[in-house]
């Protein structure tokens, strides 16, 4: 089963005072707003943290164009569209790097793999002070991360794309 067959009639969005536009994808995300709006929507300290992590990726990855989509559990400020296609059949859209605002963290999501690994997953000793799983990295405040290699990650992964 796909997930788009499992998705709610509607998303409500999880960020207050924003005008929603839906355009559905096949995997049961939908875009929700502009960059800018989401951003905008964003309640302090948070929002100045994710604007600067924002302004990285525009810088290190210019030829990700952002977008924002809401999935049945979050709302991503996704950087490069990628479409997939699952062995069974399951298709949809998908981003090459994004950023989710969690609670206690922001997530940065690194949707590429290098020589059979996710790309986030190799940069474990470069970035010691964060949690860090395949995808996802796990930003408490960016005053924790060494930015020269932040911005590293994010142009290595600008250059190799999904595949």
């Amino acid at each position: 089963m796909c997930s788009s067959d499992l998705a709610p009639k509607f998303l409500r969005p999880r960020l207050p005072n924003v005008t929603i536009l839906f355009e559905f994808f096949a995997a049961g995300a939908a875009i929700l707003m502009t960059p800018t709006a989401y951003l905008n929507a964003l309640p302090e300290p948070r929002r100045s943290e994710i604007k600067r992590l924002h302004a990285m990726i525009r810088k290190e990855a210019p030829a990700l164009k952002p977008f924002v989509m809401q999935s049945m559990r979050s709302t991503f400020l996704g950087y490069g569209r990628h479409h997939y296609k699952t062995k069974s059949g399951c298709e949809g859209e998908w981003f090459v790097i994004g950023i989710s605002n969690r609670k206690q963290y922001i997530s940065l999501y690194v949707s590429c793999t290098k020589d059979g690994q996710y790309l986030a997953e190799s940069y474990k000793k470069k970035l010691p002070k964060l949690k860090i799983g395949k995808s996802c990295i796990c930003i408490k405040q960016l005053v924790d991360i060494d930015e020269a290699i932040l911005r590293q990650l994010i142009s290595e992964a600008a250059t190799i794309g999904v595949h």
